[in-house]
């Protein structure tokens, strides 16, 4: 496992734009095994597709799940036309396409040529305070309207901005209560 951790983890979690599905398979492995030899790790094309296994998959997701336990936090803004809330809450998602061999573990929306994997990153930040909650980790189907943040109370008074894919009537009666 230690030697899968060191060939594979870099260069799955940080790949090149080619190995994040631009061309085939062979194209996507041939990337990744220069990317690894980037950063001293010498693998073949082979040798990186017989270890992208469901193992290797669990290992990303821990991997990722402890990365974002970390606390995010930056300066709180002050703005003065802002101070007159309780709370300014920011809700966003961004979402990271995987190679097609993780879509049963990470399924993505699917498009006319089939299945597509890809994972998407919940994140809410505190603009008063400063404080970045998540990325909570989801799978790229997954709509934002399912985010974790979405069941989150606000303050009464506080603003609270995200994009039209957050937007739900039951919510917005909710909020003004």
């Amino acid at each position: 496992m230690r030697e899968m951790v060191k060939c594979c983890l870099p260069v799955i979690v940080f790949p090149s734009p080619a190995a994040r599905g631009e061309g085939g398979s062979a194209h996507r492995y041939e990337d990744l095994s220069q990317s690894a030899a980037t950063v001293g790790v010498a693998v073949s094309p082979q040798g990186l597709e017989q270890r992208f296994t469901e193992t290797a998959a669990g290992l990303v997701r821990q991997v990722l799940e402890y990365a974002v336990e970390q606390v995010i936090a930056s300066r709180p803004a002050a703005i003065p036309i802002l101070q007159r809330f309780e709370g300014v809450y920011l809700r966003d998602s961004s979402v990271i396409r995987l190679p097609t061999e993780l879509a049963e573990i990470w399924p993505g929306v699917g498009n006319r040529c089939g299945p597509t994997a890809a994972l998407k990153l919940q994140v809410e930040l505190h603009f008063s305070t400063g404080q970045l909650d998540g990325p909570v980790v989801q799978s790229g189907r997954t709509q934002d309207q399912r985010s974790p943040f979405q069941q989150e109370e606000l303050p009464a008074g506080a603003l609270h901005l995200a994009d039209l894919g957050y937007f739900s009537l039951e919510r917005l009666a909710q909020d003004d209560q």
